[in-house]
């Protein structure tokens, strides 16, 4: 959790924290971007100004030698996202169609690099991130590659539970990146080549799994790799895990669903019926 105690002081509200951390931001991301761009990091947001801070002083702060720019798109925002943005003067984009398909598809569009590495704005990353996961994307023969998450404890689970879950969770994402990568990887932690990214494009029809239809896609260039590397495990929000309740009920509702679909880890699958409740009308 030391990454996470590092950038601490930059959640919750922006305005107490000092200038200093926001000029030196400013000062890193842009000595980063100069030349020939070699990664492009694509963070979206949608009302995050008591997170995004965090996660751009971790995507400034990293220890590599390669180039990269660090391009936030502003998913019509209602709160002070964009004073944030402005304030690390970041590169950033307004994508007024709300929806994470059209904010990942609007980086997209942008990004320079021969690589593109999608970051979501509640997460943080670690710094050798870049680096570590460059070193599996750059391989011959690898269209795509994801990693681990770690969570937080910034909702009602104990940092102890969250172990715990995360050691279950790790081992279900190492059985399905065998057969079935699309099924694992998340926007929050995956990159690509860019320019099969392109060929593909971000699905903007549905609510949920655009990352997973790219790294589907993606299979059709090359292979998707697991990066099992602890130096490239993101740091993001427990919250989402409330919504099944208490530790107990959480390991419970995990285990049972993926019991009932483990037969199916066994072999791939090449397409996948839309539900109804996800598409956008």
């Amino acid at each position: 959790m030391n990454i996470y105690n590092q950038y601490s002081l930059a959640y919750e509200d922006f305005r107490s924290v000092p200038e200093s951390v926001f000029e030196s931001i400013s000062s890193q991301i842009q000595s980063r971007n100069g030349g020939q761009i070699l990664v492009s990091v694509v963070v979206i947001a949608y009302n995050e100004e008591k997170r995004i801070l965090p996660c751009i002083w971790s995507l400034a702060e990293q220890k590599t030698n390669v180039s990269y720019e660090v391009i936030v798109v502003n998913n019509a925002s209602t709160d002070r996202t964009q004073e944030i943005l402005d304030k690390c003067e970041v590169k950033s984009v307004y994508q007024p169609l709300k929806g994470v398909g059209h904010a990942r598809q609007a980086g997209l569009d942008v990004a320079r690099g021969k690589y593109l590495f999608t970051a979501d704005a509640d997460t943080i990353y670690p710094p050798k991130y870049i680096d570590t996961m460059l070193g599996e994307l750059s391989k011959p023969g690898v269209s795509g590659v994801f990693t681990h998450c770690k969570f937080v404890p910034d909702g009602n689970k104990s940092a102890f539970s969250l172990a715990v879950y995360e050691l279950f969770r790790n081992f279900v994402v190492r059985m399905r990146s065998i057969n079935r990568p699309e099924l694992s990887a998340g926007g929050a932690s995956m990159a690509f080549v860019t320019e099969f990214g392109n060929k593909i494009g971000f699905r903007t029809d549905i609510r949920r799994g655009e990352d997973g239809a790219m790294i589907g896609g993606l299979k059709d260039y090359g292979t998707i790799k697991l990066v099992t590397d602890r130096s490239a495990y993101v740091l993001t929000t427990s919250r989402t895990l409330d919504a099944d309740g208490s530790f107990a009920r959480l390991i419970f509702l995990r285990i049972y669903r993926e019991l009932l679909r483990f037969g199916s880890y066994l072999y791939p699958k090449r397409e996948y019926k839309d539900r109804e409740s996800n598409m956008i009308k």
